[in-house]
């Protein structure tokens, strides 16, 4: 099947990514050939993700990883590639 949309050349920002929904929607972006910034609370499972999507020949990256309930942060405190 051929993709329905192509993001090839976007970068997604995905909060949440390291969790299941999140996740999912981090696999899906990529797939469509968008770099995704994998953010979430858990530096383990947003490593675990990165390396699923660059498995399944995806780029992905985890740039900071914050409680954005407790410590809302603002985009240009991250570090993008």
């Amino acid at each position: 099947m051929t993709n329905l949309f192509d993001l090839t050349g976007e970068v997604a920002a995905v909060f949440g990514g390291t969790g299941v929904l999140g996740g999912a929607m981090a696999d899906a972006l990529a797939a469509a050939g968008a770099k995704v910034a994998v953010l979430g609370r858990s530096a383990e499972r947003g490593a675990e993700r990165v390396q699923a999507i660059e498995k399944a020949g995806g780029t992905a990256f985890l740039p900071v990883t914050r409680d954005y309930k407790k410590n809302a942060q603002r985009a240009s405190e991250m570090s993008w590639p």
